[in-house]
C-alpha cells in the first residue's frame, strides 16, 4: 500500500477475518476497497466474534464484498486496481484455493493492475526446514513479474516466520526509503501503526542468506497442471 504512490482502487483476495481489509481502510488514499472471498459463513461469522480484527471494516463506505471464486471474479471484472492483496488459505490438496498460486492464475492478476500496480501475496511458512513453497511462490511471481521481493515477518499465532512476496512490473518496494515510508505513514495512514515504519520496512526485505540461496536454486513454476500442496 505505501510503496504505490497513490493507491484508490484496492482488491482483497480471500481475508475472510477481515483483518487484512482493515488494513487497507486504514489508508486515506483509498476510495474503493473489494473483498472477494469464497465463504460467506466465514465472514459472517468473522463479523459478528472478531470485532477487534476487522474493526468494522466490513460496514466502511468504501468497502464492497462479494462472496465467490477469486478466480472467477478476477476472469470476469473488468475492474483494475492499483494494489492487489491475496491473503489466501494455504493451498491443500482438496482445498479451493490450490489454483489460485498458479503462474495462470497470476497472469490473471496481472491484467488487473492498472499502470503502476502492485500486488502482496501470503506465501507460506519462511521457516529453515519448509521452505520449499515459499521459494516456488516466489519464482512463479517472477515469471509473471519483473519484479517479485519476498519478505517475511514472525506471525505469533503460527508459531514461526512467514513468507510473503511484492510483485509488480513497475514498482519496487527495495527503492522506498525508510525516510520515505514514515513520510507516507503520517500523511496516509488515519491511526499510529503498532509494529511498522520505515526501519521495520527495511528490515522485513532483509531476507536472510539461507533463504536467498534457497531462492535463487529454486527455479520451480507453480501452474495450474503441477500445483503445489500445503502438506
Amino acid at each position: 500500500m505505501l510503496t504505490h504512490p497513490q493507491p484508490e482502487q484496492v482488491l482483497v483476495v480471500g481475508g475472510g477475518e477481515g483483518a487484512t481489509l482493515r488494513e487497507v481502510v486504514a489508508h486515506k488514499t483509498v476510495k474503493r476497497a473489494v473483498m472477494v472471498d469464497i465463504d460467506q459463513e466465514v465472514v459472517d461469522v468473522c463479523r459478528r466474534y472478531l470485532p477487534s480484527w476487522h474493526r468494522g471494516a466490513f460496514d466502511d463506505p468504501r468497502t464492497e464484498l462479494h462472496f465467490a471464486d477469486a478466480r472467477q471474479y478476477l476472469e470476469q471484472t473488468t475492474d483494475t486496481f492499483d494494489v492487489i492483496i491475496i491473503d489466501l488459505v494455504d493451498p491443500l490438496e482438496e482445498g479451493p484455493a490450490r489454483l489460485l498460486y498458479t503462474r495462470e492464475f497470476y497472469r490473471t492478476v496481472e491484467g488487473k493492475l492498472g499502470t503502476g500496480g502492485i500486488i502482496s501475496v501470503q506465501a507460506e511458512s519462511a521457516e529453515w526446514t519448509n521452505l520449499g513453497n515459499h521459494t516456488a511462490i516466489a519464482s512463479t511471481l517472477r515469471s509473471v513479474f519483473s519484479i517479485a521481493r519476498p519478505y517475511q515477518v514472525h506471525v505469533p499465532a503460527f508459531l514461526g516466520l512467514w513468507g510473503f512476496v511484492s510483485a509488480s512490473q513497475t514498482l519496487d518496494p527495495l527503492e522506498l526509503a525508510p525516510e520515505e515510508v514514515d513520510t507516507r505513514i503520517a500523511a496516509r495512514v488515519s491511526r499510529e501503526l503498532k509494529s511498522y515504519d520505515g526501519l521495520t520496512h527495511r528490515t522485513l526485505f532483509g531476507v536472510p542468506r539461507h533463504i536467498r540461496r534457497q531462492l535463487a536454486a529454486d527455479g520451480r513454476v507453480i501452474t495450474d497442471q503441477e500445483p503445489i500442496s500445503a502438506y
